[in-house]
């Protein structure tokens, strides 16, 4: 009885990956980066223009204060909250710019968030709103 045992698979094969399969990799990487990139940017903006409406809505809030203690706007400071957003951050990391669109009166005040450095590319644009509480932005869903 001769029986032989053979084995099917060279025993001298290297394991390993050649480069064609690294070539598909990175194929297939450059294609979700390209996919997943401007949707984490979008996000970003997206979150910094919240933070800004954040220090909006705080900065009307201290004005309604100031108002409710003094019955008038002026002499109320845009800065008594943040004038940058994110809150007290310096000019070169801030994404918006917070001020009034003129100086306030005794019964009327206008403040603005405008997007500065990265943010600028933002498709909302200014945010500002006024004493009646009326928000405005370069498109409706921005608010």
């Amino acid at each position: 009885m001769n029986t032989k045992i053979s084995l099917d698979f060279p025993l001298n094969r290297v394991a390993g990956v050649t480069l064609l399969e690294i070539l598909i990799s990175l194929a297939i990487l450059s294609i979700l980066a390209a996919i997943a990139y401007p949707s984490y940017v979008a996000h970003l903006r997206k979150a910094h223009r919240n933070d800004a409406k954040v220090v909006l809505m705080e900065t009307v809030q201290y004005l309604e204060r100031y108002y409710a203690t003094h019955n008038t706007y002026v002499g109320a400071q845009v800065n008594a909250v943040s004038d940058v957003s994110p809150k007290n951050a310096d000019l070169s990391q801030a994404k918006y710019r917070i001020r009034f669109i003129v100086e306030p009166t005794a019964t009327t005040y206008s403040l603005q968030a405008s997007p500065v450095n990265a943010q600028e590319a933002d498709e909302c644009g200014v945010l500002s709103v006024d004493q009646l509480g009326s928000k405005t932005a370069r498109r409706i869903d921005c608010w």
